[in-house]
């Protein structure tokens, strides 16, 4: 009982919207055209800002994402446990990726994190099961609790050392590199190099096994 499916034919405009209705937080959605069929990727344009927490949570059909430039945040919850994720996309003008964004996406396997995003919220990307390769970028200061809990990182790939080991993190299972990975340090042309950290700010958490 209860509303169980939202259609939704201009994910634009829907990404705005603000979502206080137990009954939307449930219901599955599905991005349709202007025909009505489901369409498997979705491709925001210049035109969002933002996308609202919730917006997308709970979609079923679509496969692949491409957030544009003009996002700053993507809300919490934004595409929580949409089953059939694989691959995302985020532009540079990303900053905030807010907490469970991505949570339980579980056949995602790649995604890009944009050179310009700072924060991770938690559980942003916790039990991502499918997901294997990261790449963080210089720029981030903060990750949340538990932000890749539940994940099967194999290799992550950093190209300042040094920022890496100022990040703030949540928790142990907040750093990508927690369990298994391995860390590879990259040159500017992203060849791996062999590198040496040298920080007084070291995070315990930032600790992991060099490939």
């Amino acid at each position: 009982s209860g509303l169980q499916d939202v259609y939704i034919s201009d994910p634009n405009a829907w990404s705005a919207v603000v979502i206080n209705s137990s009954e939307f937080n449930k219901a599955r959605r599905h991005i349709v055209d202007e025909e009505g069929n489901e369409v498997a990727q979705l491709v925001l344009n210049k035109s969002v800002t933002a996308i609202s927490n919730g917006a997308f949570r709970n979609s079923k059909n679509i496969t692949s994402v491409i957030i544009p430039e003009n996002v700053e945040t993507i809300g919490e919850n934004a595409f929580y446990c949409c089953d059939s994720l694989e691959t995302v996309v985020i532009s540079d003008g990303v900053s905030v990726i807010s907490n469970n964004a991505f949570y339980s996406c579980s056949k995602l396997k790649t995604v890009s994190l944009p050179g310009g995003v700072t924060h991770i919220g938690s559980g942003a990307f916790g039990y991502c099961k499918g997901l294997t390769s990261l790449t963080v970028p210089d720029s981030l200061t903060v990750i949340g609790a538990s932000a890749f809990a539940g994940c099967n990182l194999k290799d992550l790939y950093i190209a300042d050392p040094n920022a890496w080991c100022n990040i703030s993190f949540g928790d142990q299972v907040a750093s990508p590199a927690y369990g298994a990975a391995k860390l590879h340090i990259l040159d500017a042309e992203g060849n791996e190099v062999a590198s040496t950290i040298s920080t007084e700010e070291f995070d315990k958490h930032a600790v992991v096994q060099f490939a």
